[in-house]
């Protein structure tokens, strides 16, 4: 089934007269320009509704303080119909695009107090150091950017959740680890090894002429048009390379079934790099490996997000590395998917883009259809938090149900690891690794939080105000420690020394 685009009728001159004509033109331009204006900002058929967070509830949360304008934005983007263009740039998509102002006030500190375009927070020694890669050039699509340790490897260690007030101005140095400079390294856990799955198989290569019919002798170029074709128990085996699309079918995905899944893997031991946006739609029983996403210099705006998965049942994203982005997170959940996964991903490096806290990592506006969020290594949002959990504010939809566990996260300042604001409820973290926040913020922070039964057990955090916020449930063995993570630049990096800590995080057994 196709959706056409909107029309808009054009305007009958034809019967009016001359004396008439400059009035009705003058009349008609408005209400055309009006049409436009609301209806096709974009000139693509898309429908986009922009206002204030405060009266129109877009995907946005925090303010800058009681009195300061919110820069919400909220978009939705209708699908297009006919054929997905071999370089799949004109699809259109549904997906939330937001703008908010992050400032908390914590114990009496308003963040206004810091300055805004400090990425690192008021704690220079805990900073991150920021990272620039290209993704305009072939070449650029291999380099990724290194994060440098932000880490103590000394230290007293504590079992509060809370540290006392002189953790913060102690003196005790910090080892200096070196950059990596090496542009190969690859995440273990982003190319597979394993034979292609049994069933009908669909190619995919980037490097193949078009008019190809997908079969392996004479396979897809694109892999928009390797979605289309694939059905429920098939696979789609994506050939290494690096694919310059925008990934987008919008809501003509097939669906798999629960006894008959659809699975889009990269083709053994080859690694496969979209240099563009993700956009998928209603992708029921849909498994996602080894699919690796970055920014494109040319994706456009800022107000929008790397990896957007809306809705959906059942679907799971793993084994994969998203890095670069330069938008408002580098993976957005919403539009209340039931039972969705992210797993084994490593996804790094969400430059300072937007105004202060906007820059995440995983943003969760996910209704409370339910899901997890495992075994991921976070790193280096210097701008945003780890996992961000959140609706579009105190009168916005429920958001709940998310199990957070068994991720490293580290470096991410905007302000926290993870932050739970508004009608958040039913969230369970645990055996979490944390390392960094804002001065003023916990490793789990809140913000306006007015939802119920939201409970961290068992988390690592340090570099903070202390492991949990005070409005979170306090589930026990919650510990301040330096978990003495070894830097490094890829999936298999950050596994803890501390002998203790090696029971959290992404590597824990």
């Amino acid at each position: 089934m196709q959706h056409g685009r909107a029309a808009y009728p054009g305007a009958d001159r034809g019967g009016l007269g001359r004396a008439l004509l400059p009035v009705a033109a003058v009349a008609l331009l408005l209400v055309g320009f009006t049409l436009v204006t609301v209806l096709t900002p974009n000139g693509g058929g898309e429908i986009q509704a922009i206002g204030d967070e405060s009266t129109d509830g877009g995907l946005t949360d925090e303010t800058t303080s009681s009195t300061s304008q919110s820069r919400g934005t909220f978009q939705i983007d209708g699908a297009t119909g006919g054929a997905v263009p071999a370089d799949g740039q004109n699809a259109l998509s549904l997906f939330a695009a937001t703008g908010e102002e992050d400032t908390v006030t914590t114990d009496g500190a308003d963040e206004s107090t810091d300055t805004d375009t400090d990425t690192t927070g008021s704690n220079s020694s805990n900073s991150t150091t920021s990272r620039d890669t290209s993704t305009t050039s072939e070449s650029s699509t291999t380099a990724r950017p290194t994060t440098a340790s932000t880490l103590r490897t000394t230290g007293t260690q504590r079992t509060t959740t809370r540290p006392p007030t002189t953790e913060r101005t102690t003196t005790t140095q910090r080892p200096t680890t070196t950059q990596a400079t090496t542009t190969t390294t690859r995440p273990a856990t982003t190319t597979s090894s394993t034979q292609p799955p049994s069933g009908d198989i669909v190619w995919v290569d980037a490097n193949a002429s078009s008019g190809g019919n997908g079969s392996q002798s004479a396979p897809y170029r694109t892999i928009n048009q390797g979605i289309l074709a694939v059905r429920a128990g098939e696979t789609l085996m994506v050939k290494g390379g690096t694919y310059r699309e925008l990934v987008n079918p919008g809501y003509r995905m097939p669906k798999g079934t629960s006894s008959a899944r659809i699975n889009m893997t990269n083709a053994p031991g080859e690694r496969v790099v979209i240099q563009g946006r993700v956009i998928l739609t209603d992708m029921d029983y849909w498994t996602f490996s080894g699919i690796n996403v970055t920014w494109d210099n040319n994706n456009g705006s800022s107000v929008e997000h790397l990896v957007i998965m809306n809705g959906g049942v059942d679907w799971v994203w793993r084994d994969s590395e998203i890095w670069g982005a330069k938008a408002f997170s580098a993976v957005l959940v919403t539009q209340n998917p039931r039972n969705f996964t992210l797993r084994g991903l490593y996804i790094h490096d969400t430059y300072p883009t937007n105004d202060t806290n906007q820059d995440h990592l995983i943003y969760c506006a996910c209704g409370t259809g339910g899901g997890t969020i495992e075994r991921n290594l976070l790193v280096g949002s210097a701008n945003g938090r780890a996992v961000k959990v959140g609706g579009t504010g105190s009168g916005g939809p429920s958001i709940g149900n998310v199990k957070i566990r068994y991720n490293t996260m580290v470096g991410n300042l905007g302000p926290s690891s993870i932050q739970l604001s508004f009608n958040t409820s039913n969230i369970t973290m645990e055996r979490n690794i944390m390392v960094g926040a804002k001065s003023y913020a916990e490793n789990i922070s809140v913000y306006q939080l007015n939802g119920s039964n939201n409970r961290a057990s068992n988390n690592i955090g340090y570099e903070s105000q202390g492991v949990i916020a005070s409005q979170i449930s306090d589930g026990g063995g919650n510990i301040y420690r330096n978990p003495q993570l070894q830097a490094g630049n890829s999936y298999n990096s950050y596994a803890p020394q501390d002998s203790q800590s090696k029971a959290y995080g992404h590597l824990a057994p």
